[in-house]
């Protein structure tokens, strides 16, 4: 089965007055409708957009762009009725139709997004320096705050221009839909009670005496208060919010017998209301995440970024203030109350997490061992040369050997030995100790001291075999190590 309509004008969240139209895939014909939250196309990338209608012809010629994909699963977020509101609120105030509907949706429906880089084209040639950024985007795509942690801004702008790697927007729901339980009455109970209790006040008024015992075929009385709650839906169209019966008097206890009667039923409705998209913006605004302490390490330095508490809004306390103030006649301000989030890893603990650290100032030819985020010594280094040159970036001690084997690259530089290992002895230039740290590179020992200082290996860090020795013992597995 198919939709009616082949397009739908979209209205996104960006400073643009009116709409953008676009095709409806075949595939996705019966899942957009009015109201749908819909990703679709804007510039070079993807965006959350409202379809604020549906349409059986284009309005103008051209090829339009597809919507990619419909991210309400059930029913859409946005009723017809807030789609007619937010028009006249656009109109009125001179704002975007689509920042209107971002605001109109139920709590944490609002479309959020983080921005990631994925390899686009694995077959171009890069710079040495770019090799690891490139082997890390083929395990994962990585987001775009993690990789400025260890990878420059303009290498990757420049991998971006050159069309190896993409920048793309993740767009998803935020997680919790929040739900109230409304209590339904039964249609049939509704009648039989209404009547019964029609009956027991004729009876009353006519001399019956009250708490009479029910004759054949008449239903039995209900305890006062879950009569009482009965009267109460009856007098609400027959079902209301669980919270809101609790407010009025009626017990939770109450509410249960009678569900397990069979008199009402509880349901789960997820919420619609524009109070709820309300306070969704509320704590949007107010809302900061923890932030752990953090070490930002670069060629000769460790910065440690510190630890700060976090703030979430108390959305239970505030609902319950914000409809007081509704319903009162004077008091209507409100201050939000707010918790604390405290961060997993504070400023203190830092240092724990860090024992160890090595860093690594290719241009000055020096290599720093950091004990406790503190410097604790300095060794003279030599790096690879212009073309191998010692890859940059985070890693980690992954490997460490005493007498290393010499495992000789297949690479041209290597000659007649390229693919041979070369047992410890005097033709194995790793002398004493390796670490290894990424891809074939690490630190190892050297007899050639005059090396020291210069960039002339082909990749790895050559130190002096008295400073590998002392720095070997050092240095557990698993320690990081920046090369800058």
């Amino acid at each position: 089965m198919t939709g009616v309509a082949d397009f739908a004008d979209v209205a996104v969240p960006v400073a643009v007055r009116g709409t953008f139209t676009y095709a409806i895939p075949s595939h996705l014909r019966d899942d957009v409708r009015l109201g749908s939250r819909v990703e679709v196309p804007l510039g070079a990338k993807r965006t959350t957009g409202f379809v604020v209608d549906l349409l059986e012809n284009p309005p103008s010629t051209g090829t339009l762009k597809p919507i990619h994909s419909v991210l309400d699963e059930d029913e859409p977020a946005l009723l017809p009725e807030i789609i007619d509101l937010c028009r006249w609120a656009a109109e009125y105030y001179l704002a975007p139709l689509g920042e209107m509907l971002r605001v109109a949706l139920p709590a944490n429906m609002a479309a959020r997004g983080r921005r990631e880089i994925v390899l686009a084209d694995d077959s171009a040639d890069t710079l040495e320096k770019d090799v690891p950024l490139i082997d890390e985007l083929r395990k994962r795509p990585l987001l775009v705050s993690e990789a400025l942690q260890v990878f420059s801004r303009s290498s990757i702008q420049r991998l971006r221009d050159a069309g190896v790697i993409a920048i793309r927007d993740l767009v998803h729901d935020a997680a919790g839909v929040r739900f109230d339980r409304f209590v339904v009455l039964d249609d049939e109970e509704s009648g039989r009670l209404g009547r019964s209790r029609r009956a027991s006040r004729s009876a009353t008024s006519q001399g019956g005496r009250a708490g009479r015992a029910p004759a054949a075929g008449e239903t039995p009385a209900l305890p006062a208060k879950q009569q009482a709650a009965i009267d109460l839906l009856l007098s609400r169209g027959g079902e209301a919010v669980f919270r809101a019966l609790e407010a009025a008097g009626v017990s939770s206890s109450t509410l249960g017998t009678l569900a397990k009667k069979g008199i009402v039923r509880i349901e789960r409705r997820p919420r619609r209301h524009t109070l709820d998209a309300f306070l969704g913006e509320v704590s949007d605004q107010i809302d900061r995440p923890a932030q752990d302490a953090r070490v930002d390490p670069s060629a000769d330095s460790l910065n440690l970024v510190e630890s700060q508490d976090g703030v979430t809004v108390r959305e239970g306390k505030l609902r319950d203030e914000v409809e007081a103030a509704i319903a009162s006649p004077h008091d209507r301000v409100v201050a939000p109350k707010v918790d604390r989030v405290k961060p997993q890893v504070t400023t203190d603990e830092l240092a724990g997490k860090y024992p160890d650290y090595l860093t690594v100032d290719r241009a000055g030819f020096q290599l720093r061992l950091w004990k406790d985020l503190k410097l604790a010594k300095t060794y003279t280094i030599a790096v690879g040369q212009a073309g191998p040159e010692t890859p940059g970036g985070l890693y980690s001690n992954h490997d460490k050997q005493v007498d290393p084997s010499w495992h000789v690259p297949d690479s041209a530089w290597a000659g007649d030995l390229a693919g041979k290992v070369i047992p410890p002895g005097p033709e194995d230039p790793l002398k004493a100790r390796w670490m290894g740290f990424y891809n074939g590179a690490g630190v190892h020992g050297t007899d050639d001291v005059a090396s020291l200082g210069t960039a002339a290996s082909h990749g790895c860090i050559r130190m002096s075999i008295p400073d590998v020795i002392e720095l070997y013992d050092q240095v557990p597995l698993g320690t990081p190590i920046y090369v800058g």
